[in-house]
């Protein structure tokens, strides 16, 4: 089951949209010949100008259990002027500390948002990782959501499992989503995490990962299970330590872009672009690729429901070129691949 444990600090459903944006590079503040303060930007999408929640967490690792000279701002209004770790977890010869702030009242959307940390203490410590969750309120979408923050280590062979509540069913859902922050040990270490039947296992990573399941049709009883492997590896640190658990079921309109071949011939290619979807994406884009190298990209603005462009491209003759089309909606990123032969 591993040591530690996540606190829920967010959960509902209804018309909104969440959003979670993190920083995850490492920043080592106080101490001997290490800066004292940091400055992190933080860009959340915009969904909708009606904002119902925002929460703030902050992951830290430091060889002290007490640490003092300690300061927080966003946006400039200090938020703390000492460390009340949520959660306090001694592992591997360090202790792990989770801290959550509430920033509704003075949460300002559609801005860039700065995060100042501010440390003067004379042992170090390092900034793992900096969450921002934002909550809108969306009409034309349903949503069920929790966030859980807080640190669970898990030791070679250890799993912790997490059930969502049977009210998560969203009539008419299109996915659910689980997104793990996880701290790595080394590239040794593999984290297998299983969700209905879609399995992911992250391996050669080490530090803090923002990691992803999708299930493009949520199953009724809908579960999460964490484990790290057991391969038999002998490395140190020992644990994984996950920081944040954001579980999302959701409905809402979104783009769904196709690329075909409409003709092709004298060193180019004619595509046709369909947006079968029932919103516009934020922005699209056209990527060639041959042999590895970009040899155009082609912006496409929104493309409105419905809309269909043809666009003329480039080939280098000799390859079999991917045409990739990109765009993000709601701060989320789709594409698809498209093999065009010169």
């Amino acid at each position: 089951m591993g040591r530690g444990e996540l606190h829920i600090y967010a959960r509902g459903q209804g018309k909104q949209e969440v959003v979670y944006e993190v920083s995850s590079t490492p920043y080592r503040l106080g101490g001997l010949g290490n800066p004292t303060t940091v400055s992190l930007l933080l860009t959340p999408p915009m969904i909708s100008d009606e904002v119902e929640q925002v929460l703030l967490d902050v992951a830290l690792s430091h060889s002290s259990k007490v640490l003092s000279k300690w300061r927080i701002w966003f946006d400039g209004v200090a938020i703390s002027r000492e460390y009340k770790p949520h959660v306090l977890l001694d592992v591997d010869d360090r202790y792990y500390s989770k801290v959550v702030y509430d920033l509704t009242p003075i949460y300002k959307p559609g801005v860039q948002h700065r995060v100042g940390i501010k440390y003067e203490g004379s042992s170090p410590v390092t900034v793992e990782e900096v969450g921002l969750l934002v909550v809108y309120r969306v009409e034309d979408s349903y949503t069920y959501y929790s966030f859980a923050s807080g640190c669970l280590a898990l030791a070679p062979g250890e799993e912790a499992g997490f059930e969502l509540a049977g009210d998560c069913q969203v009539p008419g859902a299109g996915r659910a989503v689980f997104r793990v922050v996880a701290s790595m040990p080394c590239k040794n270490a593999v984290l297998r995490l299983e969700a209905g039947d879609v399995v992911r296992r992250v391996k050669g990573y080490t530090g803090v990962g923002d990691f992803e399941v999708e299930l493009p049709k949520p199953p009724r009883g809908l579960s999460l299970r964490i484990v790290h492997e057991d391969t038999g590896g002998n490395y140190y640190p020992r644990h994984v330590v996950v920081s944040s658990l954001l579980s999302l079921v959701y409905r809402c309109k979104e783009p769904r872009l196709e690329a075909m071949v409409e003709s092709r011939g004298g060193g180019s290619a004619r595509i046709k672009i369909v947006n079968s979807g029932d919103a516009a994406p934020d922005k699209a884009f056209i990527v060639v690729l041959a042999a590895g190298r970009i040899i155009r990209r082609v912006s496409m603005g929104r493309i409105q429901p419905g809309e269909e462009r043809i666009v003329e491209i480039p080939l280098e003759q000799g390859y079999t070129n991917i045409v990739r089309l990109v765009w993000s909606y709601h701060g989320r990123t789709g594409f698809k691949d498209l093999k065009v032969q010169a």
